[in-house]
């Protein structure tokens, strides 16, 4: 009797590695190495946080020749496997109050470069992948004179 509870025991530790492994080998993956999203997307799918911004880490006072300095906090970007994006990010203007702005649209994947299209502002900006980090070209100032703002994402 013992032996047929070892048995059962075992029969039922198998079936559940096997739904374990299955779950964790199936689709639905985020970020750049991530499983087979649908869309337009590649597969890039997830949520990434702000980490940087001109090559410092969050929070970092940023300046351009053709805007003001303002100091960025913090951020999100989430793209959806439909191949649509989300973004998100909060900086103390000039003035010293809180701000920030917001955009969406689409994005497509080429290798390790993505092109952004947004429906916010009309506009579109890219970004490359350095390894997990997503670095973006961003037109800050609205100049339409090309980006002077480099925001890095990471997962």
């Amino acid at each position: 009797m013992g032996l047929d509870i070892i048995g059962k025991w075992r029969r039922s530790a198998a079936a559940w590695c096997v739904v374990c492994l299955v779950a964790a080998c199936g689709g639905g993956g985020t970020g750049p190495n991530g499983g087979g999203g649908g869309g337009s997307g590649g597969g890039l799918d997830g949520d990434y946080q702000l980490i940087g911004a001109n090559n410092q880490a969050v929070p970092t006072t940023v300046t351009s020749n053709t805007c003001g300095p303002a100091r960025f906090t913090g951020g999100w970007l989430t793209l959806n496997a439909d191949g649509t994006f989300e973004m998100d990010v909060s900086y103390t203007n000039d003035q010293g109050a809180p701000d920030g702005f917001q955009d969406h649209g689409r994005y497509h994947q080429n290798g390790a470069h993505v092109q952004f299209t947004s429906e916010a502002w009309g506009d579109e900006f890219e970004a490359e992948f350095n390894g997990a980090v997503m670095i973006t070209q961003y037109d800050f100032c609205s100049d339409n004179q090309g980006a002077e703002l480099e925001l890095d994402f990471a997962i």
